[in-house]
């Protein structure tokens, strides 16, 4: 019995620190996903608040960043995050 104990011990802590990986991993790529998703509307909503004369206001975002996507292409929509 003893020999079994430690036996299941060992397997236990094996998936424990295999949890913590892959918990680890799925929480760094979910953030990424997110960052990468929706800073472009963080991008518009600076923009506004700013003031900048190439953004005018609009009732819709993603009209916003289809303008910013048209005049400065992708690299507009992500400028400030790299």
């Amino acid at each position: 019995y003893p020999t079994h104990k430690e036996a299941a011990q060992q397997q236990q802590s094996n998936t424990n620190n295999t949890n913590n990986v892959i918990h680890a991993l799925s929480g760094s790529l979910g953030s990424a996903l997110s960052i990468t998703i929706f800073y472009p509307l963080e991008t518009v909503r600076t923009r506004l608040q700013v003031g900048d004369p190439n953004v005018t206001p609009s009732r819709w975002s993603f009209s916003l960043v289809y303008n910013i996507y048209q005049q400065e292409g992708v690299s507009g929509l992500y400028r400030g995050w790299y």
